[in-house]
């Protein structure tokens, strides 16, 4: 998909009232950073795993949700991980919100296109992706700002030098 076309769908997806229908229970936070510390405190490399139900490219990778989030669960479990990075995004990575007011033993990260301050509703942290706020013409400054006001550590992806200038 084009900047454009994950632009489109993000809008859309705002409008159906997605976050607002499925906005998740406010919980407990965990702090991504302190994991992340903690891990590397122990001598272990700090590890995120990247959960999506579906791909665009390759189709569904799990049968359904529920699936996934009994991975998620499983995951967390059992493996020796800082965070679960999981794509919430409906459409393409058929992700639910919900997975983000389940109680886990690490951080969850909500991964989704984030273009419009309504998309950000919980998790303990969220991605903002610095291409795509740039392309939609969006406000760096407020998502992260909103992101904080709820509470939430933002990880900032870049895909390039002049995107990490930018971001600093």
């Amino acid at each position: 998909n084009s900047l454009g076309q994950i632009i489109e769908i993000a809008k859309n997806t705002v409008e159906s009232g997605y976050y607002e229908r499925l906005a998740p229970a406010r919980r407990e936070k965990k702090s991504l950073c302190e994991y992340i510390e903690k891990i590397q405190g122990d001598g272990t490399l700090p590890i995120i795993a990247e959960i999506a139900t579906a791909w665009p490219q390759r189709g569904l990778l799990m049968p359904n949700r529920k699936s996934t989030s009994k991975l998620i669960e499983r995951i967390s479990v059992e493996h020796e991980l800082c965070a679960i990075d999981a794509w919430v995004e409906p459409k393409h990575h058929a992700g639910d919100l919900r997975w983000l007011s389940r109680e886990f033993l690490m951080p969850i990260i909500a991964k989704d296109w984030i273009i419009d301050s309504r998309q950000i509703v919980g998790g303990d942290a969220v991605v903002l992706n610095m291409s795509l706020i740039d392309a939609a013409g969006s406000d760096t400054h407020e998502l992260i700002e909103v992101s904080h006001d709820l509470d939430l550590e933002v990880v900032i992806e870049v895909k390039n030098a002049e995107e990490l200038s930018d971001a600093k």
